[in-house]
């Protein structure tokens, strides 16, 4: 049959139904916990039950398993993080590698949008060419059909014959002449000569010489005359010496004119003479403009204006590094022309080993622009950035590589430079010190094993202390559970004794005369053992409440241990007990609570009386000290175990020994023995051997606790 308590249906045997839910996890739980709860256990610990063990569900499911999801997947990525430092160092030395890279295109970038302006703007890009770029040696300009025609011309090697023996006899005696000052007799020698010579250069050499002569004669007529046929005929034509004979005519014409007026006419004669040099095309592997044009400024630098003779002499000597390098690179210059594209607008060609320039290509519907760069300047530059980028990075060296170049040792990555350096350049990433990065590679490993390892260690740790949190839990609702069904047996035993004694005393069942008064006070007894119990729960709950206080004064020791134990004696013997005290005559006043104190001496002698039957003794003993009383409750029952000693004093505890588990009991009496104890500012301690028995000692202060008085 049957019956209800609460909404629980409760068997007949005492025990809860096998309790079912809809989550099946949860179901087989909570039977593993209210499996073996007795009729008695309530409503609200079973809630609790369910409570603790959904907790439980979700605490796996929510942190459990991510987290171990999480450690798996952590120490998966420790294969990875080998290779994570090699990606981290190779795009490092990508990065610096482009960085680099982006330096060189710069440089071009800059040079090209300032041709380009320069040219919008209808300038000629073949002057002032160091503000288009500081790395920029020579401009040149080529026609269509890929011939050179400006700033200067290619000398083209044309054999000359020698001349005529007659030809040479005559200017040698004329030259013979001139340097003895007969300038009257050698003119006319020069005049043969010029009549004798068969080639233009021979010819030219003659008609000047003859002109130098009759104007050293104070002639200039004729010698402006011989000038305007020279210049007429030959004036294209260069000398032995690398002057053209336009150039030498205009010279000797200025020098005449400097004669006849020096203020005026010959200034004039010469500045117009060093523009006509600086504008002309000059031949690559002659210097005779340049000299002719240092000769004309020498001489204007006493009489022409400042600014211009420097604006010249600037001029002179970017022409004049134009025609140096052109001279080392002569060759390129040809094959440029004849090579240079006809339908982008920028291009390069590549850079060759044995060269010392870089050439960009800038091609018009008119002509071919062509400027030579030297890889030595482009270089110095890129090493300077370099420099700049080791000075900031510390476990890379970045370095600048011919194309043959072996690689450093510890090389990271290695970038070919753009065009037109693609052929001759690279640059180089290795790391500053070879090993680093294994020696990176195991520490990163061992951080991050460590890291992990950690996590893992915490997140262990952290499940290990919720299980245990979770497996307290449980054991709290177990052991509360097992608190009500004890007290249910607790209370049932003293009103069924009652019960039957009262019953048997109305009915009349009892003969008069001793039995009478034996069931009297087997009632009385029953009834003080219920009163006990209930006293006891009530404490409890008031304890629990943080209710319970007690107010201490001096108080007599050994009193409360006589009136207690007299009034429990008969209790105690009929349990085949001896009770032995062992009291002082004279004993200090102790700060009590005379009736919490008579309470901790109560349960201790029901706590022997229950485990130390066997034993057949019960031992009360009071000593004194200096500065403290002990109270001592001894019995030689059973004894409690080393591990169950340091919980003894725990709420609602109770021995799994199975000769403990006999006795009734409700595992609250010690815990308020340890609360009224720790109230008076006492303390208590156990000393037992299993099977031997067991003693607690409660010793007071002699001064009064903080707080006496007061509530505890």
């Amino acid at each position: 049959m049957l019956t209800k308590h609460g909404r629980q249906p409760i068997r007949e045997d005492g025990t809860l139904p096998v309790v079912t839910t809809k989550q099946p996890i949860t179901s087989r739980l909570l039977n593993l916990i209210v499996g073996k709860q007795r009729g008695a256990a309530s409503v609200q610990e079973l809630q609790r039950a369910r409570q603790v063990v959904r907790l439980g569900v979700v605490f796996s499911v929510t942190i459990l398993l991510p987290a171990l999801v999480l450690s798996y997947l952590a120490l998966s990525t420790l294969s990875s993080v080998e290779r994570q430092v090699d990606d981290e160092y190779h795009t490092r030395a990508e990065t610096i590698a482009e960085e680099v890279e982006q330096e060189i295109v710069g440089v071009f970038a800059r040079f090209e949008d300032a041709t380009t302006r320069r040219l919008a703007m209808g300038e000629s890009p073949l002057v002032r060419i160091s503000d288009l770029s500081p790395h920029l040696r020579g401009a040149y300009q080529f026609d269509l059909e890929g011939q050179l025609i400006a700033p200067f011309e290619l000398a083209r090697a044309n054999a000359q014959p020698p001349p005529p023996q007659h030809y040479q006899a005559l200017m040698a005696e004329a030259r013979a002449l001139v340097r003895n000052d007969q300038d009257q007799e050698a003119a006319p020698l020069f005049a043969l000569a010029s009549s004798a010579a068969r080639e233009p250069v021979h010819q030219a050499e003659a008609r000047l010489a003859e002109a130098r002569a009759w104007a050293a004669l104070g002639h200039p007529s004729i010698a402006d005359e011989l000038l305007t046929t020279l210049h007429a005929d030959h004036a294209n034509v260069r000398g032995s010496r690398g002057f053209r004979f336009d150039h030498l005519s205009l010279l000797l014409r200025a020098e005449l004119a400097m004669t006849s007026d020096p203020k005026q006419k010959g200034p004039r004669a010469y500045r117009e003479l060093t523009d006509k040099l600086l504008d002309a095309r000059w031949s690559v592997g002659e210097s005779g403009e340049a000299t002719m044009v240092s000769h004309t400024l020498a001489i204007l630098a006493r009489s022409a204006d400042q600014a211009w003779v420097n604006d010249r002499r600037a001029r002179l000597r970017e022409r004049k590094s134009q025609l140096t390098w052109s001279n080392l690179i002569s060759r390129e210059i040809d094959l440029v022309g004849s090579g240079a594209p006809q339908t982008a607008r920028w291009s390069n060609l590549p850079a060759r080993f044995d060269s010392p320039s870089v050439w960009e290509i800038y091609a018009t519907d008119r002509g071919v622009y062509a400027f030579s760069f030297s890889l030595e300047a482009l270089e110095t530059e890129l090493a300077a950035a370099i420099d700049l980028i080791n000075a900031r990075e510390h476990n890379v060296t970045t370095s600048l590589l011919n194309i043959g170049d072996p690689l450093p040792k510890g090389a990271l990555w290695t970038l070919p430079l753009p065009p037109p350096l693609s052929s001759v350049l690279r640059v180089s990433v290795a790391q500053t010190h070879p090993g680093e990065v294994a020696r990176l590679k195991q520490l990163r490993t061992r951080t991050w094993g460590a890291i992990v390892l950690t996590s893992v260690l915490l997140v262990g740790f952290g499940v290990f202390l919720s299980a245990r949190t979770i497996a307290h839990e449980i054991e709290n609702v177990r052991v509360k559970a097992d608190f009500a069904a004890n007290v249910s047996h607790e209370l049932r035993s003293p009103i069924t004794q009652i019960r039957l004694k009262g019953e048997a005393l109305l009915f009349g069942l009892v003969d008069p005369g001793d039995d009478t008064i034996e069931h009297y006070s087997a009632i009385v007894r029953e009834a003080e053992r219920l009163s006990r119990l209930v006293d006891n729960v009530l404490d409890f709950a008031a304890i629990e409440r943080g209710a319970k206080s007690y107010h201490l004064r001096r108080d007599d020791l050994i009193a409360v241990v006589w009136t207690t134990v007299e009034s429990h004696r008969s209790a105690i013997e009929d349990r085949g007990l001896e009770i032995e005290l062992d009291l002082p005559d004279d004993l200090s006043p102790v700060w009590m609570d005379r009736d919490a104190i008579g309470q901790v001496i109560v349960n201790l002698l029901s706590n022997a009386a229950k485990y130390g039957q066997s034993g057949g003794w019960v031992g009360i003993s009071i000593q004194q000290s200096n500065n403290s009383i002990t109270l001592s409750v001894s019995d030689r029952g059973l004894g409690i175990s080393t591990a169950d000693q340091e919980r003894i004093f725990d709420h609602f505890f109770r021995s799994t020994d199975p000769n403990v588990r006999k006795k009734k009991g409700t595992g609250i009496g010690l815990s308020i023995v340890s609360y009224i104890v720790d109230a008076h500012g006492a303390t208590i301690s156990v000393e037992s051997t299993p099977l031997k028995g067991t003693s607690f000692t409660v010793t007071f202060p002699l001064e009064p606790p903080a707080g006496a008085g007061v509530n505890a």
